[in-house]
């Protein structure tokens, strides 16, 4: 994907990574807004990842992580960056 994110993030959360080998590890992740230009046809994880854009409240809805999804449930379109800020 190709765009431009803000400054500031959104919000973070923390969630364990799982790995079937290893146990699991607390990951911090820090959530920004990204205003889309493109996307490649083809990218590193193409085969392990589906591709698919939602709104933000389906998002919210859709996620595993409740970090996440409060996050994505508290976005607003003022969040997005400025068209003159590309």
């Amino acid at each position: 994907m190709r765009g431009r994110a803000g400054n500031e993030p959104l919000g973070s959360f923390v969630y364990d990574k799982r790995n079937p080998m290893a146990p699991p590890v607390a990951v911090a992740v820090a959530v920004f807004a990204v205003r889309f230009v493109s996307q490649d046809q083809r990218w590193p994880e193409l085969g392990l990842r589906e591709r698919a854009w939602f709104t933000p409240a389906e998002a919210a809805r859709r996620v595993d992580e409740d970090g996440l999804a409060d996050i994505l449930g508290r976005f607003r379109m003022e969040h997005a960056l400025p068209s003159a800020r590309r």
